[in-house]
């Protein structure tokens, strides 16, 4: 099952030309008085200078910020809403959809709960289901999870994410899949016993990930989704694997952002409360987590023969184009490879958690949910969580569900439009 998305792009004939920043003279790039710096700016010029360092691509190697990423999502939602609110689409909140109706095998509108009244509301072309998926449901996730068992306790998907609506879905004979699947992110516990997600973290020069027998066992700078497989292939496989251990010298502590604390300061509550382990020699943090010392200094002393040479000889760590990009484009031969040889040194358990669940009801091209017979279900049409992800068990990219989302509601409501003109 594929989509397709086709668009045309042609340049603003309005737009001023874009003005470029003085050329860097490289006889002086030293100093203050460098040309195509600072420091040699008068101030209208310094203001525009530092707009165009911030209007940098990703692709110059330096990740977009947190708070650039969350304004797109607000952005994003913001134009939607703009475009509902022109339409005159009415948007209620605060209403639960209790369920779908049926007639002679179509659906025809959904029953709603809103302001403690029961309703009934009709959908001549058809209802969309868009509602998440289930990563808030521990039952759910129970009956489902099968060889990746998990119930929910690591999730970090929006508390609403609960799965009524899909259950309402399956009750009525819709068809699913990849029900044991989600969008998997290591995430550590916080001293407060919230969730954080482990991302570049574990990329950067300096860290290693370990089961809690003291062993690598694959690549800590891939993707997230791979990550959370790898984990569970390990426990299922030895038994021993969820969760594992985030191990970083202090040069990567002093060096970078790690669970948004910043570069060289620990807050003592990480360490009291246990979050965080932190030990003097590696021997000693093995003992702290309750890990092999002899087993994890091996590990170590073989990685950074590694991390000298630049090649990692067991996972391929920084050979892809995603590794050096979650990795530390200034670290010289190979951006995700560092030796951990300063002391002390931390770690943390990581374990498989997940921004929500990536199964559901099965569609087809047309995002008509399936029966469990192949055949589509009349007036019924889903897209994002609440289906089986049309990657499959992969995860291209951060954003790459909300893409499929967007698509696939498109497709929906493109069908549903041109069955009423028939």
């Amino acid at each position: 099952m594929r989509a397709r998305a086709r668009h045309r792009s042609r340049p603003d004939r309005h737009q001023a030309p874009r003005r470029q920043a003085p050329p860097l003279d490289r006889r002086s790039s030293r100093g203050p008085h460098r040309r195509g710096g600072r420091a040699d700016l008068d101030p209208g010029q310094r203001t525009q200078h530092a707009q165009s360092h911030r209007r940098r691509s990703p692709l110059d190697g330096r990740p977009p910020s947190r708070t650039s990423h969350d304004l797109q999502r607000r952005l994003l939602i913001a134009q939607l809403l703009t475009v509902l609110q022109r339409r005159g689409v009415p948007i209620w909140t605060r209403t639960e959809v209790v369920d779908l109706i049926q007639e002679d095998g179509r659906v025809v509108g959904a029953v709603m709960q809103r302001d403690g009244r029961r309703l009934r509301v009709r959908a001549g072309e058809g209802v969309l289901i868009a509602s998440g998926g289930f990563a808030r449901n521990g039952d759910m996730r129970a009956k489902h999870s099968r060889d990746q068992p998990n119930d929910g306790q690591w999730t970090l998907a929006n508390p609403g994410d609960s799965g009524e609506l899909l259950q309402r879905a399956i009750e009525r004979g819709a068809a699913t899949d990849l029900m044991d699947e989600a969008w998997w992110v290591p995430a550590l516990r916080k001293p407060d016993g919230t969730l954080a997600m482990v991302i570049q973290e574990r990329a950067r020069p300096g860290a290693i990930i370990v089961d809690p027998g003291g062993s690598r066992y694959f690549n800590e700078a891939g993707s997230s989704m791979e990550v959370g497989q790898h984990m569970y292939r390990r426990q299922r496989e030895t038994g021993s694997g969820v969760p594992s251990w985030l191990i970083i010298d202090s040069r990567h502590r002093s060096r970078y952002l790690f669970a948004m604390m910043p570069p060289g300061f620990t807050p003592k509550k990480w360490l009291t409360s246990g979050a965080m382990k932190r030990a003097g020699t590696l021997a000693g943090l093995a003992r702290d987590c309750g890990i092999d010392p002899d087993t994890l200094t091996a590990t170590v002393e073989r990685f950074n023969r590694f991390a000298v040479t630049g090649n990692d000889e067991d996972f391929g760590r920084g050979l892809s184009a995603h590794d050096r990009y979650m990795g530390d484009p200034t670290h010289a031969s190979n951006p995700c490879l560092g030796p951990l040889t300063k002391p002390p040194f931390f770690a943390v358990q990581i374990f498989p958690g997940d921004v929500g669940t990536s199964g559901g009801l099965l569609c087809d091209e047309h995002s008509r949910v399936l029966d469990v017979h192949g055949d589509p279900i009349p007036g019924l049409y889903a897209t994002g969580n609440a289906t089986a992800s049309v990657m499959g068990r992969a995860y291209p990219a951060g954003g790459a569900s909300i893409g499929a989302t967007c698509v696939f509601a498109y497709i929906a409501g493109e069908h549903a439009a041109a069955q009423k003109l028939r």
